[in-house]
């Protein structure tokens, strides 16, 4: 996933994955249990995460820095909504009106692809 010197451990790997996920849909920050401030301190210094305090006890929140956005997404990720192959595997299943507005949104997604 991170191109360069660092490697990250399982850990620091999957908070890499929800952070990506995260920003993927708009979300800047994430909440984190305290028990993973080693992997995400390491995560700091590498630069790729920068952590704030959590507004809950023994939280910490996290976000992407700007090379770490660069370094987590790339620009062939699909959304599982808008992969036509998911889409026309479940289509059936789903009211008419929820087809219309999927079928909608796909379209929108396609011209600004």
């Amino acid at each position: 996933m991170i191109a360069g010197l660092f490697k990250p451990t399982p850990t620091q790997d999957l908070i890499l994955e929800v952070l990506a996920a995260r920003y993927r849909l708009g979300e800047d920050l994430w909440t984190f249990d305290s028990r993973h401030k080693t992997a995400l301190r390491q995560l700091e210094e590498a630069g790729l995460v920068t952590l704030i305090h959590g507004t809950v006890y023994r939280t910490v929140r996290a976000s992407l820095t700007e090379r770490g956005v660069a370094e987590s997404l790339t620009n062939v990720y699909t959304a599982p909504l808008f992969s036509d192959q998911w889409t026309n595997e479940r289509k059936n299943n789903w009211p008419e009106v929820v087809r219309k507005a999927i079928k909608k949104a796909h379209k929108k997604f396609k011209e600004t692809s």
